[in-house]
């Protein structure tokens, strides 16, 4: 005789997706919640308001830079080590967009060149400009200008995606040219000691950039940051 009631198993799998769907529900509708008030908060501000919080923005990626260059992997093949800073980089730009995402790699190199040991490879001061490793840290100016600006004018993803490619395409061609300036070394070698090693690595930080500002660009369409 076949049971008409249903099972305990069946109530507690159906007490197991309701727990569930309720608890995705209060997530979802806090999480909206609070973007929500972040957008009244944001539209409330002043410009000189959102000039200090993007300055300090570029202050505190400057410093994530400074930080990314500690964490790094010296190679026995090559002057350049391995860092986060083609992580942070892109980041910068777009966080803060093109001017002040620009602006906060320019105060890194203004830091370094100014005496303070802020550099993965190259030495503070003058000396920066003769460094294998000045080429790179050039490009971080430009790299971070360019997804900046992609930012500032769209949050879809194709375009934010091939910023970020580019990007790290214009780190390398200013570091390759950096190393063939001021270590001697033909374009060959260049390669081989300025780009080929890091593939991978960058490949790897170019999506977790790109996700990183995929969930950010989705946070500006509910404010007007």
């Amino acid at each position: 005789m076949v049971n008409s009631f249903p099972s305990l198993a069946s109530y507690g799998a159906l007490g197991g997706f309701a727990a569930f769907g309720g608890s995705n529900f209060l997530c979802y509708n806090l999480r909206f919640r609070v973007m929500e008030q972040s957008a009244v908060r944001l539209e409330g501000w002043s410009s000189s308001e959102r000039i200090t919080l993007k300055a300090t923005g570029a202050a505190v990626f400057a410093f994530l830079t400074i930080l990314s260059a500690q964490i790094r992997i010296p190679l026995p093949f090559t002057p350049i080590p391995m860092t986060l800073q083609t992580f942070i980089v892109p980041l910068a730009g777009g966080f803060l967009g093109a001017t002040w995402g620009s602006a906060s790699m320019l105060l890194y190199l203004v830091l370094g060149v100014a005496g303070m040991n802020v550099f993965a490879a190259a030495s503070p001061g003058l000396d920066f400009f003769l460094a294998p490793s000045a080429g790179y840290l050039a490009g971080f100016v430009l790299a971070a200008a360019l997804v900046g600006w992609t930012n500032d004018r769209t949050q879809r993803a194709l375009p934010l995606f091939l910023a970020l490619f580019f990007s790290h395409v214009i780190i390398f061609t200013c570091g390759v040219s950096g190393l063939m300036l001021n270590a001697g070394m033909d374009l060959h070698a260049a390669l081989q000691k300025g780009l080929y090693p890091f593939l991978i690595g960058d490949a790897i930080k170019t999506v977790a950039s790109f996700l990183v500002l995929l969930s950010y660009s989705s946070f500006r369409k509910s404010t007007s940051l």
